[in-house]
């Protein structure tokens, strides 16, 4: 927990460096707290520096730093608000100030007086009139060979169109009426292709028929969510901002990770699960077959 160094509702100069210090003084390492927010090494080094470029917006920043927080027991509002005051001066621009109300005026080379800088005006304005006049004929000139070259590859295309069109309607099966099977004449590469490891595994997936299972998430909360399917493959991951709800589907057994699952309700096949019973650190990690 928190040793008080930052008192309640003061101002933080930085999130990173706060976290960096009380993680120290709870003696975690940065792979321990990686493991327990389910985040990269390189993502929570990133945190603790105050670098949130890599993070794709303030939403990630805000559901990352408040995790954290809770894990090591800190003022999340705190964190967040630090961050914010570096997101907003990063993605504020700096705009040196023209003076407008300048006059510009020329001396004369002999001596004190002062002439009108009208005739270079005027010649600045011939010279640039001259320049754009030069480059509206270059450009027509240049799009009228680009729409020939368009027009050439656009007839090739068309004549590959229809030749291959004509080869393909030579051995065509004719029109079937709508909702009758048509049978689909295999392959001349198939048995290349079933040779293929990743072909041969996709087509025993099909032949598995594997059984869809459906979650049913509601988020009280934000909290960030990775669903992966019994092949491995990660069908959900998302960072869900609070009242919103997401339904998932996908070949069980689905392993599920929630993080700061006490804001989250969770309903699989119709039945509510406690999430409580799968929470370690405010993380939730189970599997549903």
């Amino acid at each position: 927990m928190s040793d008080g160094t930052e008192p309640q509702g003061s101002a933080l100069d930085s999130a990173g460096a706060a976290l960096h210090a009380e993680r120290g003084r709870q003696g975690l390492s940065v792979g321990d707290v990686s493991r327990h927010l389910k985040l990269s090494v390189r993502q929570v080094e990133a945190l603790e520096r105050d670098d949130y470029q890599m993070f794709g917006g303030s939403v990630f920043v805000h559901g990352f730093l408040r995790n954290y927080a809770k894990l090591l027991g800190l003022d999340a509002a705190l964190l967040i608000g630090a961050a914010d005051r570096k997101l907003e001066a990063a993605a504020t621009p700096l705009v040196p100030q023209a003076d407008h109300g300048a006059e510009v005026q020329l001396e004369e080379s002999g001596g004190g007086g002062q002439k009108s800088v009208m005739p270079l005006f005027l010649a600045a304005a011939i010279l640039v009139g001259g320049v754009a006049a030069w480059m509206l004929i270059e450009q027509k000139d240049a799009g009228q060979e680009e729409a020939l070259s368009d027009d050439i590859v656009a007839s090739q295309l068309a004549g590959e169109t229809t030749n291959n069109l004509d080869s393909a309607n030579n051995g065509a099966a004719p029109l079937t009426e709508p909702g009758a099977e048509v049978a689909l004449a295999p392959r001349q590469d198939a048995a290349v292709r079933e040779s293929d490891p990743a072909v041969s595994q996709n087509a025993g997936r099909s032949l598995a028929q594997a059984p869809q299972i459906r979650l049913q998430l509601g988020f009280r909360e934000e909290s960030w969510v990775e669903v992966s399917d019994r092949y491995g493959e990660v069908i959900f991951a998302e960072l869900v901002p609070s009242g919103v709800a997401r339904a998932v589907s996908g070949a069980a057994p689905l392993s599920v990770v929630i993080g700061n699952a006490a804001g989250v309700d969770l309903v699989y096949n119709g039945k509510p699960i406690n999430l409580s019973l799968h929470t370690r650190v405010d993380v939730a990690r189970l599997t549903l077959e």
